[in-house]
């Protein structure tokens, strides 16, 4: 009897600690620098979506343009809760 091993459609690049065994751990970030991750991730959730809008995939679009004001409300929440008034 033979048995391949298929290879994973989806193999880990760099060091992500739940993929890959014995990785390093992922660094906990500053609360400035999780705001500025938070706010980076909105701005890529509208620009999907506007991408999309131009293929023409309006259902797609929409669902990454209404995931833009979550990121933005947890980067919200976190400027409030975490550290001092920005400038």
């Amino acid at each position: 009897m033979f048995i391949a091993i298929a290879r994973p459609a989806v193999e880990p690049q760099g060091p992500d600690a739940v993929a890959v065994p014995g990785s390093p751990a992922v660094p906990t970030l500053s609360p400035r620098a999780l705001h500025a991750r938070l706010l980076d991730n909105a701005a890529a959730r509208r620009r999907r979506g506007l991408e999309r809008r131009q293929a023409g995939r309006n259902d797609d679009a929409a669902y990454w343009i209404s995931a833009a004001p979550m990121a933005i409300r947890k980067a919200c929440a976190l400027r409030q809760a975490d550290f001092a008034t920005l400038p």
